[in-house]
């Protein structure tokens, strides 16, 4: 018989992001419970000071999942060390950037949703603390930007973990098709489409997103091409991206963007610049094989779409690839295994664990 583990979920009650890191616990609550004997309380909190201490320690485990400004970090931690059960902090920043590194001594893991697949990458100083910031501030010769170096602790590497990105959203799982056949079976009348948001002329990722916008303009003289930065309607949005056979996908202020599932969800093929510097699930980011990456100016992009409308049966390989990968997530249960890798970091037995269910 399984030993019952007891754990404690507090995080912000937000929509969106802070949402989405609780949702997986949510859809397998049942199969967590049957399969790694883990049962979860959940406690919704706006701020620090709605955190109960006496709460968090009369549970085995503690997630912590709470948007930290800078200039909270102190506040947050003095929090972690009045907590004494096993605490893993969900980082929900949108990057794979540097945040509150500080807090790794005093909890047992801390999960990102997208991790640099180079660890030591961490210790170099990056353009807004971001690594992508900083491709493109040098692909586009932005002026240097000022650079804080964040210290890692010589722990970092074993409590650092890959968790489960924006992908997971119970949104983005319900479009899921049940049968990808009939998805890709339809006539598309759209090359290329792209709805993109053009924010704050001052940011560092404004040019390279103008650019993307602007390069998929130019397909417009000789392609179907729907470009546009009007809002609208979501299931309008649907419709239009189930029409459009390539979707690039430019950065924001994180890599992983929800366009690039409800592209590959509608069937298009995403075009997105190269992701090999980081490492997330649900992995939809293998290059040639679920996206193809582009530069980061997009000064290959015209090219890379004249050639993928030119080669249908490389175009939906690669655009079947990539849900395949997304669906994959759900369908083997990839969330258990994950939570059986945390438990066992965080040192519980999991020896004895039944596997039968997930495929970690």
């Amino acid at each position: 018989m399984l030993k019952k583990i007891k754990a404690l979920i507090i995080f912000r009650n937000v929509f969106g992001v802070s949402l989405n890191q609780i949702y997986p616990f949510r859809l397998l609550k049942n199969q967590l419970k049957k399969t790694l004997g883990f049962y979860f309380s959940e406690r919704p909190v706006q701020t620090l000071t709605d955190v109960d201490i006496e709460e968090a320690n009369s549970h085995d485990i503690v997630f912590i999942q709470l948007k930290i400004p800078p200039e909270h970090v102190g506040q947050l931690n003095e929090m972690l060390a009045q907590i004494s059960s096993r605490k893993v902090l969900l980082d929900d920043r949108d990057s794979s950037g540097q945040c509150s590194f500080s807090a790794v001594p005093l909890v047992n893991l801390y999960v990102k949703k997208q991790v640099l697949r180079d660890l030591k990458n961490y210790q170099t100083p990056y353009r807004d603390g971001r690594i992508h910031a900083d491709f493109i501030g040098k692909s586009f010769s932005l002026s240097s930007a000022d650079l804080p170096r964040v210290k890692i602790t010589e722990d970092f590497e074993q409590k650092i973990f890959t968790g489960w990105n924006i992908g997971v959203s119970e949104r983005l799982r319900g479009r899921i098709p049940p049968n990808a056949d009939s998805l890709f079976a339809k006539k598309r009348t759209v090359d290329v489409c792209l709805r993109l948001s053009l924010r704050n002329d001052k940011d560092w990722c404004y040019v390279h997103r103008k650019k993307c916008f602007e390069e998929v303009q130019k397909l417009s003289a000789s392609m179907k091409v729907v470009v546009s930065q009007e809002n609208i309607p979501r299931p309008e949005y649907y419709e239009e991206l189930s029409q459009a056979k390539i979707c690039p996908s430019p950065w924001g202020y994180g890599e992983v963007c929800y366009r690039d599932f409800e592209a590959i969800l509608s069937g298009a093929l995403l075009i997105k610049p190269s992701m090999e510097h980081l490492v997330t699930h649900p992995n939809i980011y293998i290059p040639y094989e679920t996206y193809v990456p582009t530069k980061v100016d997009f000064s290959d992009l015209n090219d890379i779409c004249r050639y993928y409308l030119l080669h249908e049966n490389e175009r939906e390989r690669i655009a079947r690839n990539a849900l395949r990968a997304y669906s994959d997530y759900f369908e083997k249960n990839i969330f258990l295994g994950q939570v059986r890798e945390m438990l066992s970091r965080t040192g519980f037995e999991t020896e004895g664990l039944a596997q039968r269910d997930f495929n970690g």
